[in-house]
């Protein structure tokens, strides 16, 4: 099998993202006396030149019994992640490749993760906010960056705990106790624990946008509902957090990855970051920001936004990256719900309006770069979770940003069609393991 990216500043990507990676996972699977009888790669967290994360699902067999895990194989510009149990392959005619292992939850970085999926661990810090016993449902868990945990009591009620990098933890309840005071309606923090970086984030009722998207009955909310939670976030001050670069800036990033695990795809990725003008001006001065504004961080009633989630980036930016951002998730939705194209033709009218109504208060040139770059940085999504055909899906996506900057590409080969639900396709051995032993694979 081909491996899924060969990057020359990690070099033992291409081992962790092809069939030579069970040979790796079989040497820290066998260390607790199991034997791997298959390793499937399900996630690929990938930055060019910096790290790369696969987790796999596996089955392992004991004397006695099989079942299924989750194991995590990385590896950095530096090497291993610390934490992790180191392995070396040897390879022919180069240097050993050095990788870390560890098996769900004992994460390297998120400290607290075994604790927050283990039952009976939380109850202390929930205590006087559920009864127990206490269930955990994971809900996002994105290796070494950060993990969701849904708690739900004996009585249904749910408490959701994000589990972070213990050193951002009071930052991101700095965040909340901000952005609350302000009037922002975002989950109250019930508790934290610095040691092992938990906060307890009371739940939000209600839809979200996505959810109305996907059929919850309610209205979906105007442009001027988006544009007065802008307004308000940009009332707010959050203190010794860094500029964020832009959504246009990140575009390159994006698109090397792409070009590197769809080098067929490479020049039309291209042009489209050309066009965008990723070293373009901002579009004004900076101001707070929620960067990741999309339509599942939006809690709604009756048109209106009533709640707020994931805000743990909150700071300075472009003011016009959470727009973009929205307008971007919407695109990407219309562009990958072909298999019904009434849906599709529902988010393109909806995302249309949106768009028009924001265009009254700010520059459309500019949104449309920046939405394009949004969609560059969605495109890298299907590769990532492993989906079946993601190199189709990639295709589509690239088609929506290059119908978002129509006029700069209109000369392009790869100009799409008008209508979304048409957008086009694009086409798209280790050796023996020596093993420095951690103890962070249990």
């Amino acid at each position: 099998m081909t491996a899924l990216v060969d990057d020359p500043l990690l070099p033992a990507a291409p081992f962790l993202t092809s069939d030579a990676a069970s040979s790796i996972v079989a040497t820290a699977v066998a260390l607790t006396g199991a034997e791997l009888r298959s390793c499937i790669p399900v996630q690929v967290q990938y930055r060019p030149g910096s790290d790369l994360v696969v987790r796999y699902r596996v089955t392992l067999a004991t004397r006695d019994t099989a079942g299924q895990a989750t194991v995590m194989a990385g590896t950095t510009a530096e090497g291993p992640h610390p934490g992790t149990l180191a392995l070396e392959a040897d390879v022919p005619d180069a240097p050993p490749l050095s990788v870390g292992v560890w098996r769900w939850p004992f994460d390297p970085v998120l400290t607290g993760l075994t604790a927050a999926v283990s039952p009976g661990r939380v109850d202390g810090l929930l205590a006087g906010h559920l009864v127990p016993p206490l269930r955990p449902d994971v809900v996002v868990y994105r290796p070494t960056e950060r993990a969701v945990v849904r708690i739900t009591d004996a009585r249904g009620r749910n408490v959701y705990l994000k589990v972070v990098p213990p050193a951002t933890l009071p930052a991101l309840v700095a965040r909340h106790t901000a952005l609350g005071a302000a009037g922002l309606p975002v989950p109250a923090v019930l508790a934290a624990d610095a040691a092992t970086g938990i906060v307890a984030l009371a739940e939000l009722p209600g839809p979200t946008v996505r959810d109305l998207l996907k059929g919850t009955p309610g209205p979906w909310p105007g442009a001027a509902e988006f544009l007065a939670l802008r307004e308000r976030l940009a009332t707010v001050s959050v203190d010794g957090v860094p500029l964020r670069a832009g959504r246009r800036r990140d575009a390159s990033a994006h698109a090397a990855m792409l070009a590197t695990v769809l080098p067929s795809a490479a020049d039309r990725i291209s042009r489209i970051v050309a066009a965008i003008g990723v070293h373009g001006p901002a579009s004004g001065a900076p101001t707070t920001i929620h960067t990741d504004l999309h339509e599942a961080q939006m809690i709604v009633a009756d048109g209106r936004v009533v709640g707020l989630l994931d805000i743990d980036d909150v700071g300075p930016g472009d003011p016009l990256d959470d727009l973009a951002t929205l307008l971007g998730h919407l695109r990407y939705r219309a562009a990958t719900e072909r298999e019904v194209p009434e849906r599709a033709a529902a988010l393109d009218s909806y995302t249309n309006r949106l768009r028009a109504g924001f265009t009254e208060v700010v520059d459309a040139t500019q949104l449309d770069a920046s939405t394009a770059a949004v969609l560059v940085g969605l495109a890298t999504g299907p590769f990532r979770v492993q989906a079946t055909n993601w190199q189709s899906t990639v295709g589509y996506v690239l088609a929506a940003a290059e119908s978002t900057l129509m006029s700069e590409l209109s000369d392009s080969p790869h100009r799409p069609p008008t209508s979304a639900a048409q957008h086009h396709i694009v086409g798209t051995s280790a050796g023996t393991n020596r093993t420095s032993r951690t103890g962070a694979f249990a």
